[in-house]
C-alpha cells in the first residue's frame, strides 16, 4: 500500500513539475516579449533620391474627318473615301499598320428645330425636329515613332482630308523601365547616405527592417493642339518639339542598430 502511495506521490510531483517548468517558460516568454516592446530596437532611416530625365521616343496622334450630306450614304461614302486616302498618306510616311486605328466610326442626323416657325412667324406649339442631313465623323488615332516626321505629317494630314487633328501626345513605349532605373538610383542613393552616417558617426547599421517609396511616375505630354472643323492646327513648317521630362523618386530605408 506504502508503494502504490509512493507512486501515485511520484506520479504527481513529475506533473507539478512539468506544469511548473511550462509556466516558468510561458511567464518568461511573456516578459521578454514586453520588454522588447517597451524597448522596440533602435533604428535609422535614410532617404534617397534620384532625377532621371526622359525623352520620349514616339508620339501618338487623333486625326478625325467628317463629312455632311442630306444622304447618309453619300455621307459615309465620301468620309470613307478621304479616310482611306488619308491612310494610306499616313502609312507612307513611316506609320506601321499595328501602330493605326481607327478609334471613332460615328454617323449623326442633322436636325432643324425651326422650320415651323421660319414658315410660319405666328407658330407657337410644339415643332417636331426634321432631319435635314448627315454628318458622318471618322477618327484615326496613329503612333509616329520617327519624331523628326511629325511636323510634316501633322501639315499634311488635312491636304488629305482631316478637318479636326486633337493635338499631339509625346510618350516613352517603356515607362517601367524608366521607373525601375529611378529606383536604382535612388536606392544606391539612400544606401550611399547611410555608409556615410556609419563612418561619421561610429554607428553600426544591421539588417534592413523596411524599404519603401514614392514618386516615379511618368505622365505623357501633350502638345498645345486644336481641333474643330478646318483644320488650321500646324502647318508643314510648323517646329513641334517632343522636349523631355524630368521624373523624381525617392526611396526610404530603414536600417536597425546594432
Amino acid at each position: 500500500m506504502n508503494q502504490t502511495m509512493q507512486k501515485i506521490l511520484g506520479s504527481i510531483g513529475i506533473i507539478l513539475g512539468v506544469a511548473l517548468t511550462v509556466a516558468a517558460c510561458v511567464w518568461a516568454w511573456s516578459l521578454i516579449t514586453n520588454v522588447s516592446r517597451q524597448y522596440p530596437p533602435r533604428t535609422a532611416s535614410f532617404t534617397g533620391k534620384a532625377i532621371v530625365t526622359v525623352a520620349p521616343d514616339y508620339a501618338e496622334v487623333s486625326a478625325s474627318v467628317v463629312t455632311q450630306n442630306t444622304s447618309a450614304q453619300k455621307a459615309q461614302e465620301e468620309n470613307d473615301t478621304k479616310v482611306k486616302d488619308l491612310s494610306t498618306y499616313i502609312k507612307a510616311n513611316g506609320v506601321a499598320d499595328g501602330d493605326i486605328q481607327t478609334t471613332g466610326y460615328n454617323l449623326y442626323p442633322q436636325y432643324d428645330y425651326d422650320y415651323c416657325r421660319r414658315d410660319n412667324a405666328s407658330f407657337s406649339g410644339y415643332c417636331p425636329p426634321k432631319i435635314t442631313g448627315y454628318e458622318m465623323n471618322q477618327t484615326l488615332t496613329f503612333k509616329v515613332r520617327d519624331l523628326a516626321s511629325i511636323g510634316k505629317i501633322l501639315g499634311a494630314v488635312t491636304e488629305r482630308g482631316a478637318n479636326s487633328i486633337y493635338g499631339v501626345t509625346f510618350k516613352v513605349t517603356d515607362p517601367d523601365k524608366v521607373r525601375q532605373r529611378a529606383i536604382a538610383e535612388a536606392t544606391q542613393n539612400a544606401k550611399a547616405k547611410a555608409k556615410l552616417y556609419e563612418d561619421a558617426t561610429g554607428l553600426r547599421l544591421g539588417k534592413v527592417i523596411s524599404v519603401s517609396e514614392s514618386g516615379g511616375e511618368y505622365y505623357p505630354m501633350y502638345a498645345d493642339g486644336k481641333g474643330g472643323m478646318g483644320g488650321g492646327m500646324m502647318t508643314n513648317s510648323a517646329p513641334i518639339e517632343s522636349g523631355s521630362q524630368d521624373i523624381t523618386l525617392e526611396v526610404f530605408i530603414t536600417y536597425e542598430l546594432k
